[in-house]
């Protein structure tokens, strides 16, 4: 039996977490939206001509990322609701990716900041506060993930079942515990060189072997 670390059927915590990560997908689209609009007016007072366009190549990949994230999470909210174990598994895959790169960016961030002692150890707990909910979520997806995988076997065990066959061998096969038995070819050409049992003449068909020579030793 699969693990329920949530305090709801496993598929509809999954839909309710994936609808709280559209959410906040949602909100980073827009908050990196307004962000690219900054970096773009503030590209036109840069000197180079090479630094506006870093500038908005950067804006323009912050905005990507931030269209992939909802992608991922309606990914996650339709794989939860039909059942879907290939788009849970996406994004789980995908998320764990993004988690790692997460806490080496706030490992970075926390010991190289210049902002104030105070303001950094907030933004630190706040961020930490995520990355728990995130690893929640998580677990909680990978569990139903497995719970999908006991389904599906369960509903092939049933299937197997139905057509006659057995719990692990199909209807058609031969499990390895059970032996049959060999089969056996006689030749209806007797060997010469092995005398009938009852001598030179065989006296139960009435067959005389010419190769076949008794010595009598008395």
């Amino acid at each position: 039996m699969a693990i329920n670390p949530c305090c709801m059927p496993l598929q509809r915590g999954v839909i309710l977490m994936a609808i709280i990560d559209v959410i906040f997908a949602v909100g980073k689209l827009i908050v990196t939206a307004l962000d690219f609009t900054t970096i773009y007016r503030e590209s036109r007072n840069k000197p180079t001509e090479s630094e506006k366009t870093v500038s908005i190549i950067v804006g323009i990949l912050l905005f990507i990322v931030a269209i992939m994230g909802l992608l991922l999470s309606l990914r996650l909210y339709f794989g939860a609701k039909k059942r879907d174990i290939k788009n849970c598994r996406i994004w789980l895959i995908v998320k764990i990716i993004l988690f790692f790169i997460d806490v080496i960016s706030l490992i970075v961030t926390y010991t190289a900041g210049d902002e104030e002692s105070d303001k950094k150890v907030s933004v630190l707990v706040v961020t930490i506060i995520i990355l728990i909910y995130r690893v929640y979520m998580k677990y909680c997806v990978y569990c139903f993930i497995q719970e999908l995988k006991m389904h599906q076997e369960r509903a092939g065990f049933q299937t197997r079942l139905a057509s006659g066959g057995t719990a692990a061998y199909p209807m058609g096969t031969i499990p390895p515990n059970v032996h049959q038995q060999p089969t056996v070819f006689v030749t209806a050409t007797p060997n010469p060189n092995y005398p009938p049992p009852y001598g030179a003449n065989n006296q139960m068909t009435g067959i005389s072997n010419p190769n076949y020579t008794t010595t009598n030793n008395l």
